[in-house]
């Protein structure tokens, strides 16, 4: 359903890169943020009790900006970016932030031309996009 929404507004569901395309990529946070931000276990934002879940979700608003300033240094952040990275817990602010997330892995496969991002599944099953893993790079 969510493919046929997205293909009425003119999305194509994909990873391939062509232009004046408007692609669609289903990419899954938790382990895209493991190698983008090279980390060995996933930032636990989302469950546990409510001081640790701020804890963790201060500690991936540091680990994000860090991303920005360095592996991420090639995209222009806006002020309003770099203000949601300082904000308090709330849900609206976590909802943004994971949309961030989301169009962060997008602009990585654009930037990149799809070279330095890996494809798990396949079109017809479905499939997520990861960025290459950084965890041994630097």
């Amino acid at each position: 359903m969510l493919a046929r929404l997205v293909a009425e507004q003119g999305y194509v569901a994909g990873t391939r890169l062509a232009r004046r395309c408007r692609l669609a990529a289903e990419v899954y946070p938790h382990p895209a943020l493991c190698r983008l931000l090279r980390l060995e276990r996933i930032v636990k934002y989302k469950r546990g009790p409510a001081a640790a879940r701020r804890e963790e979700f201060r500690r991936l608003q540091r680990l994000l900006r860090r991303a920005l300033r360095a592996d991420l240094g090639w995209i222009a952040v806006p002020p309003a970016v770099g203000a949601l990275l300082r904000m308090p817990w709330s849900k609206p602010v976590e909802d943004r932030t994971d949309a961030l997330v989301c169009a962060l892995l997008g602009l990585w496969h654009v930037h990149h031309g799809g070279r330095r991002s890996q494809v798990l599944g396949d079109l017809d099953t479905g499939f997520i996009l990861l960025p290459e893993d950084l965890r041994g790079a630097r």
